[in-house]
Order: C-alpha cells, then structure tokens, then sequence
C-alpha cells in the first residue's frame, strides 16, 4: 500500500476547494503537475484546442458531452498525484516510497505476532516523520520561479517517468481509465469498441475484483541487487476473488481466518504462510516464473486487499440500509411540495450509488448491462422512439387507450423529458429537476419503482 485512502480524500477535499497554503503553494503544484504530467490524457491537447479560430473551434463536442465524467476523474488523478507526493521521497537521487524504504528496515517485522506489535508503532511514527521532513510535498520548492526538488535531477526523464506511470497506474485502478494500448486492443472487436463508448470503465473495475493472482506493471519499486536479479517486482490479485478464497479457506479450517489475517495473531501468521506457499507454487505452475515477491509484502497484499474489500462491501451495506431507511420515512400525504420533492431525489441519489456499487455483485445489474445498456446506440433508438411516441402525443391528443380525452393524452405526454434523455448533458439534470417539478419528480417515483421490481 503507497498511499492510504484517509490521505487521498484529504488530498481531494484541497483540491476541489481549493485550498492552497498561498499562490505560491498553488504556482508549486501547477508546475509539478506540468514537470510530471501525470494526467492521463497527454497535455499538449489543452494546447491544440486553444489554437482554434472561434470559440467553437476550441471545443470538442466529446468533451462538452462527457464534463460530468471527466471533470471528477481529472480532479481524481490530480488527488493521486498530490497524495503520492506526500508519500514519496528522494534517496542518492532517486524517488522511493517512504512506507516502503521504513519497512524494508523492519524486514522481521512477521517473524511473530508480538514482533509485529513490538515495530508496528516504531514504523508509523518513523513514516510520519519522514512524510513531514523528506517528502518531496515538504521539499519541493521555487527558485527564481523554476520548479527545485532537492536531490533530484528534473531533467532525467527516466526517472520521472517512473513516478508518472505508478501515478497513472493508481488512478486507472480507481477509475476504470484504459491506456492508449487498452484502447488499440478494444477496438479490434466490434463488441469491445461499441462497449467502450460509455462502459470502458468495467474492465479495469472487474480486473480489480476478479482477476488472478498476477504481475503488475511497475517499475517504480523494483531494484536490481547484486546478484543481477530484480527485487521489488509487484503483484496483485483481484479483492473478490481473494475474498472468496479466504473465505474457503476459513470453511476448510473452521476458523474465523479473515479476523486472524487482518489481526494478525500467530493464527494469521500460519493462515498467511499456507496461502503464500499455495500462491507462489500455483504461479510458478501455471506461468513457468519464479514468484518474485519476498513473504512479507505478500502479506502486506493480502491484508490490504482483503480490507479494501471488506470496506467496499461495508459501505455498500451501509447504502442499502440507508435506501431502506428512506422508504420507512417517507413523507405523508399532506407534506408540502419541497419536502416531497427533496425526498424523491434523495431516494433516487441513493438508489444510483448503490445501483453503481453493487454492478459486480448483482446479477441483475450485469443483466441490465448485456440487455442492451452496453450498447449506446440502444438505448438511443429506445429515448429516441420515446421521444416521438410522447411528441406526437402532445400534438394529436391520441394514444393506444381509447378511453381517455385529448386533454388527459396531452397533459401525460412528456416530450421535453425525453429530448433531455437522449442528450448526455442534460440527462443528469433530470434528477435535480424532481427537486422543483412535480411531473418529474411523479416520472422519477415511476422509474424508482420500475427499478425495484426488476
């Protein structure tokens, strides 16, 4: 683990509010974003759009369409980049990671239960001091307006592409972004590159959940040692996936094996030697390598991987209960209009949180997606036929049932909601505009119980 999520959130809280110590701090980290480039879309793009001739010339309709998505998921790579920054320091003129060179001093830091006890505090307290003192956020400064890291060259690209491609790494992780060779792959298939328009995000997502335990690509914290070999490779496994085996594990043995792991008492000190000989003998098998991972990072990955999970899992929890708990209050009949209105769109944010949450965890999500939704072009022609359905409505008066009135035909029919649907900028309003519209906050109680039954 780099960087914990307590800091990144801090890290995108300053951010978001801008909240910079002064203009210096800010012209500080502008020029670090430039010198990295830790962005995923490379930076000479800003550039060529603003060489257009008219207002309209410098915009890209893709970008105009996709602002709900991309504004959040550059705020999110620049919340990375800032965090490992904190994390990251510079020794004989190299950026190493400040949790992982104090640990690598504490390599017995496993030999028992109590021995972990014993350095557990010596190691935070020494990470701390080295985050306040050494790191490259607390050393970084400006002189004669030029960017200074001392200790380190910032003209060796070498080295700072390092620390851009873990940066990019993390970020494609949390989000779900796909490299330009992600991209070249996906579109070999008519399937994979129709998917990507709107739903690129699932394969990086399911690959950290689902995948098998494998190598990483990261050349940040690997050193060759004297003998010629490559020590610090990384490795990972999908959270779900090792979820599922920890809980094997614990049906196997009768014990409560996740609380020994994560406690680590002697318990989960045999439990993790069991499963460490397990991985590294079903890797060489099946790869032909050798596992290049000492056993105390593979500890240090099972016990992350298997609290992250479990946190995810806790937060879903927590949102179902709350989407339960609004459907207990809500309010009576003779409440007036704001209350009812604001309870709709409550309802309805909760109800997308844990829709979008639980996608790799409910079949019926997945079934949503393969119905049609991973298809764009789908649900257009679906909005689409809606659209003219409702629009003739509202000009003729007449619908499939006889028995109502022109006036009752026009006063259901609903054009502008179903423009706004087909639009990507607009549909996302459509759930703040139940706050003030009764007929859309009615529509937005009708698609809410749609949901649920299906």
């Amino acid at each position: 683990m780099l960087i914990k999520a307590r800091e990144f959130a801090k890290n995108e809280a300053k951010l978001s509010l801008q909240r910079f110590d002064n203009q210096e701090d800010r012209d500080t980290f502008m020029q670090l974003v430039n010198t990295f480039m830790p962005m995923k879309d490379d930076p000479a793009y800003e550039i060529f759009k603003k060489a257009g001739m008219s207002a309209l010339t410098r915009e890209n309709f893709s970008d105009v369409l996709m602002v709900f998505m991309r504004k959040p998921e550059q705020l999110i790579e620049k919340a990375v980049f800032l965090t490992l920054l904190e994390n990251t320091m510079v020794v004989d003129g190299r950026m190493v990671n400040i949790r992982e060179f104090v640990k690598s001093k504490y390599k017995d830091r496993y030999d028992s239960a109590v021995r972990y006890r014993e350095v557990k505090g010596s190691i935070d307290t020494e990470i701390e001091e080295l985050k306040a003192k050494s790191s490259i956020a607390a050393t970084r400064k400006l002189e004669d307006g030029k960017l200074v890291i001392p200790g380190l060259d910032l003209t060796n690209r070498d080295e700072l592409q390092r620390f851009t491609n873990l940066s990019r790494r993390i970020s494609r992780n949390a989000v779900g972004g796909m490299t330009d060779g992600d991209i070249n792959r996906m579109s070999m298939s008519i399937w994979t590159k129709s998917m990507m328009v709107f739903k690129g995000w699932i394969p990086k997502l399911a690959d950290t959940r689902f995948s098998e335990f494998r190598k990483v690509s990261d050349d940040f914290s690997v050193k060759i040692n004297e003998d010629g070999i490559a020590e610090g490779q990384k490795y990972d496994i999908g959270r779900i996936r090792l979820l599922a085996y920890v809980l094997g594990v614990s049906i196997k043995e009768r014990s409560n094996t996740i609380y020994n792991i994560l406690n680590l008492n002697d318990k989960g000190l045999a439990s993790l030697d069991t499963i460490f000989e397990d991985f590294r003998q079903s890797y060489e098998a099946e790869t032909g390598e050798t596992l290049n991972m000492t056993r105390e990072d593979f500890i240090d990955l099972i016990r992350n991987n298997l609290r992250n999970q479990l946190k995810e899992l806790a937060v879903l929890g927590s949102l179902l209960g709350m989407a339960l708990s609004l459907g207990f209050i809500a309010p009576e009949d003779d409440e007036d209009k704001a209350a009812k209105n604001f309870h709709r769109y409550a309802q309805r944010v909760v109800d997308k949180f844990v829709s979008e949450l639980s996608f790799f965890y409910n079949p019926a999500e997945l079934e949503s997606i393969l119905s049609g939704g991973i298809f764009p072009a789908i649900g257009l022609v679906r909005d689409f036929e809606r659209f003219t359905s409702h629009l003739f409505m509202q000009i003729s008066g007449i619908d499939t049932d006889p028995s109502t009135s022109f006036e009752d035909v026009r006063e259901k029919a609903m054009p502008i909601k179903y423009t706004m649907k087909m639009l990507p900028v607009t549909k996302p309003l459509l759930t703040y505009l139940s706050i003030f519209s009764d007929e859309f906050a009615e529509e937005m109680d009708i698609t809410i119980q749609k949901e649920t039954r299906r």
